[in-house]
């Protein structure tokens, strides 16, 4: 795991590719690595077919029950997606997510003290090219 911080794991075998001791799911703190299991040997010369899913974060972390400002000045506000979202707020990374309409070169400041995990940018028209931008969505 080469986040600052926790990452959550799942290693799994490709539907009706069976793999004895999968799925396996995990917590590997930030930068450290972890072995997770030991998988058997392919048979017949077989590659095994796995899938690994990755979300950061601890699932067992709680917020804080204090009220958040925004992380920005907005004398106007616009939601564009919601948590839940059908556009790109459909995978466990991005379920609770909010997608806020801001002006280009808005200043955007840290709600609360932390670690930056990650970041992304270069998205052109808003990231809606999803075979160029998909991959990159928060």
């Amino acid at each position: 795991n080469g986040l600052a911080g926790p990452l959550q794991i799942q290693l799994r075998a490709a539907p009706g590719h069976p793999v004895e001791g999968l799925p396996v799911e995990s917590l590997i703190q930030g930068d450290s690595s972890l072995v997770v299991g030991h998988l058997p040997a392919p048979i017949d010369g077989r590659m095994l077919d796995l899938r690994l899913q990755s979300v950061p974060g601890n699932p067992a972390a709680q917020a804080e029950d204090v009220a958040y400002r925004l992380p920005f000045d907005a004398a106007r506000l616009r939601v564009d997606q919601a948590p839940q979202g059908r556009f790109s707020h459909d995978d466990e990374e991005n379920r609770d997510a909010v997608d806020f309409a801001l002006p280009e070169g808005t200043l955007v400041l840290a709600a609360r003290e932390g670690t930056v995990m990650q970041i992304q940018d270069g998205f052109r028209g808003n990231g809606q090219d999803r075979e160029r931008d998909g991959a990159r969505a928060n």
